[in-house]
Parts: structure tokens; C-alpha cells; sequence
């Protein structure tokens, strides 16, 4: 499986382009227009297209690299097993319950929290399939990490994001190239070294969306006799 963990040149084309479109979908047109979740300080469409057509798709190869530098010492040797379809059915009802409370959410809750639940959402239902199709195709996928070693795959994605996110987020606290406007009223406004503690919490999902993607499109298969039980 070592050479699965291999970034090249095609996979990056493929990869920097999924993560400009995820990009132009979610940033641009669910959070910056629909959600309003946050907001950029540009004002020439110039740095807009810098933002979507280079900075996204580079942070995207970024991100993957950096869970598979970590995973090529870490998780390289870990057991071949499939995955049980149960826990894709528990992601799936996941989606379906946020996507429900989202819309039947009263009027009266934080434009915020709607929002969130919406996104959260649509995220899940893209990303379910990926994990599903990346797993039967290749015998390999994020949840197949996850449930292979929970503890290293946690601190991997842990070590992954927020070494990232420091070096995204914490000089934006004096550049303020992009603002926040998420305000749940709550502690999850807490602000960490300037950070609110509900961007910390949401920051994973940008490293573990582009491995899951990397998996279903560079995944090396596996054979299934040499499959066994997880347990």
C-alpha cells in the first residue's frame, strides 16, 4: 500500500482542480452568498480569481501531503480489512438529520447555527459517497484509517490541521484578509490566540474532505481475498 501514498503530477492536476471547484461551490457561492458565514477584504476580481484558481487548489495539495507525510510513518503497516457498510448508513442518517433540523430549525435560531447545519450537510452527502466509492474501488479510504488505528488517524488529522491552520488563520488575526461572521451567542465564540473555537472545530473537515478525495481518485487496490474482519 506504500505506493499509494505517492502525490503525482496527474494526481495533483485532478486534485487542485477538485479542490478549485469544491472552492467556487461551497466558499464562494454557499458560504460568501447564501450563508454568509464569512467575508474577504478584496475588492479586484483579479484577487478573487488568485483566491479560487491558485490559493485553494494549492492549499488543497497541502493539506493532502500533509496527512500522508505523517500517515507514510505512522499508519503504513496498517491491517487490510473491509470496512462494514453500517458505518456509511451512520454517516448518511448523520446528513439527513442535520439536513432536516437545518430547514426545521425556528426562525428565532442564530442565523449562524442554520447555516452551519446546512453545511455541514451538504458537505456529508458528498462526501459519504466518496468515502463509499473510494473504498469499494480501491480497498482504501479515510474511515478505512479511522477504523484501522482511531488513535493514530485522530492525531494524525489533528497534527495535520492545525499545524495548517495556525499557518492559515493566525496571521489573518492581524492581516484580516477574510472575517468571520459567525456569531452563535455562545461559547463556541470563545475566541483561542484569536481564533473563535467554532473555527477550530470546523477547520478538520479541510484536511479530511481532500484526503477522502485523494483516496477515491489515487487509491491502489487492494485484493479481496486477503480481507478480514476489523475485530
Amino acid at each position: 500500500m506504500g505506493s499509494s501514498n505517492a502525490l503525482t503530477i496527474a494526481a495533483i492536476i485532478k486534485l487542485g482542480s477538485i479542490g478549485m471547484i469544491a472552492a467556487l461551490f461551497f466558499d464562494y457561492f454557499v458560504e460568501l452568498h447564501i450563508a454568509h458565514l464569512w467575508y474577504y477584504s478584496y475588492t479586484a476580481p483579479w484577487e478573487y480569481a488568485v483566491l479560487y484558481f491558485f490559493i485553494y487548489p494549492a492549499g488543497t495539495i497541502v493539506m493532502i501531503a500533509s496527512y500522508l507525510i505523517g500517515r507514510s510513518y505512522f499508519l503504513k503497516n496498517q491491517k487490510i480489512f473491509q470496512v462494514p457498510e453500517s458505518v456509511y448508513w451512520l454517516f448518511v442518517v448523520l446528513a439527513v438529520a442535520m439536513l432536516i433540523c437545518g430547514l426545521l430549525v425556528p426562525a428565532t435560531t442564530p442565523h449562524a447555527a442554520k447555516a452551519m447545519l446546512l453545511t455541514l450537510a451538504a458537505v456529508l452527502m458528498v462526501w459519504v459517497p466518496a468515502q463509499v466509492f473510494a473504498e469499494r474501488w480501491h480497498g482504501v479510504s479515510y474511515i478505512h484509517d479511522l477504523i484501522g488505528n482511531p488513535t493514530k488517524c485522530l492525531a494524525l488529522t489533528g497534527l495535520a490541521t492545525y499545524l495548517n491552520m495556525i499557518l492559515h488563520e493566525y496571521p489573518n488575526t492581524y492581516a484580516h484578509e477574510w472575517t468571520y461572521a459567525i456569531h452563535t451567542g455562545t461559547f463556541l465564540d470563545t475566541p483561542i490566540l484569536g481564533i473563535a473555537l467554532l473555527v477550530w472545530l470546523g477547520w478538520p473537515a479541510l484536511v479530511i474532505a481532500p484526503v477522502s478525495f485523494y483516496y477515491l481518485i489515487t487509491g491502489q487496490k487492494i485484493h479481496r481475498m486477503r480481507t478480514f474482519d476489523a475485530n
